[in-house]
């Protein structure tokens, strides 16, 4: 504890380091999905590896914490990664043409949670890795249906940030 506390003053301070190692983690795994021969693979591995090392699970502190400069900087940097590996899957037909950069980030945020409850380890990764199959088998084109509803605001994914929203 005293080396948390020595390297970070405060526990905002603490979250906000988190958030930043979270994105940072992820940021990795965009770069390994950029680089994979095919756009399919790179976001399907990205969404697998993000939801892994649960990158999205810090999204709660969202309006609870002020956010840094740092952290800033790299969510943007993130979301370009993102976009990126999402436009590569759409170029090459392989990702549904209704599905944007913000589906994806939304949809690592919720397979990131952990189940609520007291569920054996083994147990909820077979679960997760069941609706990770079906949640990536729908994001594959050709498409069924359209999506319902409209696609999520930027502004509303990243204003949600702010403590005033």
């Amino acid at each position: 504890m005293g080396t948390l506390y020595r390297r970070y003053g405060t526990k905002t301070e603490l979250l906000q380091g988190l958030c930043v190692l979270a994105m940072e983690q992820a940021l990795d795994a965009a770069d390994e999905a950029l680089r994979a021969d095919d756009p399919w693979t790179g976001l399907a591995g990205y969404i697998e590896a993000c939801v892994e090392l649960r990158s999205g699970a810090l999204a709660a502190l969202a309006g609870q914490i002020d956010t840094t400069a740092e952290m800033r900087s790299t969510a943007r940097r993130s979301m370009a990664s993102m976009a990126e590996i999402v436009a590569r899957a759409h170029q090459d037909g392989s990702l549904r043409a209704d599905v944007t950069f913000l589906d994806i980030a939304w949809l690592i945020e919720q397979f990131s949670r952990r189940a609520p409850g007291r569920i054996d380890p083994q147990e909820e990764r077979n679960a997760r890795s069941r609706l990770m199959a079906i949640a990536l088998d729908g994001l594959h084109a050709p498409a069924g249906d359209a999506l319902p509803g409209r696609p999520p605001s930027r502004d509303r994914y990243v204003n949600r940030w702010s403590a005033t929203c």
